[in-house]
């Protein structure tokens, strides 16, 4: 029988594989999408002009149960047909791929015991904490959808007072305590040279958050690790010092001097490193935006961490003329998602 129910279950990933995903009708409006490859390195990516585009991040088991008809993990459809929930990002594009506003789906985090959906990790939804944070090597960073002190100080690039400002938390990883949860988050969180800050930046400043990693490119209000020919790069040390034999398939997002956030799905087991240059590179960017006020930049980046990696790495975006394509994993369990939107028009 176990045969028969693993035979069965291989049957309908190929079937889920071959599937078209859902596409509404009257939606030419997508997002552009850039396939490439640089350095022995493929990659899709997604750049969102925060004028244009906002972020909406979502637990997805609590996500699906009220967005979908799901009921003990199981789906019914609207013609009563029922299957076992995944709790995937192809089900998630199928809980919203009606709103013409949705451009792209994304994968966020990690589990914390597969198959089940629980994330690993801190989790803060409307300035709700959702879970603790985790002392992990690998989560070395948490992903603020749109901090609203770092917008309103002025610090950072310049973007308008409505636009979404994403900021990255570093965590502090301590080895005496591995893959524990932590509660006084302000010993793990290194960057805060006052409980003010901590409070304006971290309590107050920011209602939707995720624990992610590993750190690609440090934040640049991090100090510098290495300058050479006078400029500083921003490489993470876990980029510096990964194990070759440990590179996996990553979903990436970072953010740039221009105020613009970029998320990239490398579907192949790719170094940190070598995303790390290729997201310092001018070519990444288009040929613009060198930084020329404190050279702790090499181009344009300020900086980048993996939103998950493994077998969780996936994207499915509607691109320009309303089509629907998907790369990567689409179709494993994942914790959260970002839902990315057109912004309304004014």
């Amino acid at each position: 029988m176990a045969h028969v129910a693993k035979a069965l279950a291989l049957i309908l990933a190929a079937i889920l594989l071959q599937a078209p995903f859902a596409t509404a009708q009257n939606t030419p409006l997508g997002i552009p999408l850039v396939s490439a490859r640089e350095d022995n390195a493929n990659y899709h990516r997604i750049r969102l002009n925060p004028s244009e585009y906002e972020v909406q991040l979502v637990e997805v088991r609590p996500y699906l149960t009220q967005s979908l008809n799901i009921t003990k993990q199981t789906i019914v459809s609207e013609q009563g047909l029922a299957s076992t929930a995944v709790y995937s990002l192809r089900e998630v594009w199928d809980a919203v791929y009606q709103d013409p506003r949705v451009v792209a789906v994304v994968p966020v985090g990690y589990l914390e015991s597969a198959p089940d959906p629980q994330i690993a990790g801190y989790l803060e939804l409307g300035g709700r904490r959702a879970n603790p944070l985790m002392n992990a090597p690998n989560l070395d960073a948490i992903y603020c959808v749109d901090n609203q002190q770092f917008r309103q100080s002025g610090t950072g690039t310049q973007t308008p007072s409505t636009d979404q400002k994403p900021y990255l938390f570093v965590v502090t990883y301590s080895p005496k305590r591995p893959y524990q949860y932590m509660q006084n988050l302000q010993t793990v969180l290194n960057e805060w040279p006052s409980d003010s800050r901590f409070d304006d930046f971290f309590n107050s400043g920011c209602l939707d958050m995720v624990q992610v990693g590993p750190r690609i490119l440090n934040p640049r209000q991090v100090d510098n690790q290495v300058a050479r020919g006078g400029i500083h790069n921003r490489y993470a040390p876990e980029a510096i010092n990964e194990n070759p034999e440990d590179a996996r398939a990553r979903v990436v997002i970072s953010y740039d001097l221009r105020g613009e956030t970029s998320i990239t799905l490398f579907p192949q087991r790719t170094p940190l490193l070598a995303i790390a240059k290729i997201i310092s590179a001018p070519a990444f960017y288009g040929g613009r935006c060198q930084d020329t006020v404190d050279n702790r930049s090499q181009s344009c980046e300020y900086w980048a961490a993996a939103l998950t990696s493994f077998e969780h790495a996936g994207l499915i975006a509607r691109v320009q003329g309303g089509k629907v394509v998907g790369y990567g994993n689409t179709n494993t369990t994942i914790p959260a998602a970002l839902i990315i939107r057109r912004r309304a028009a004014p």
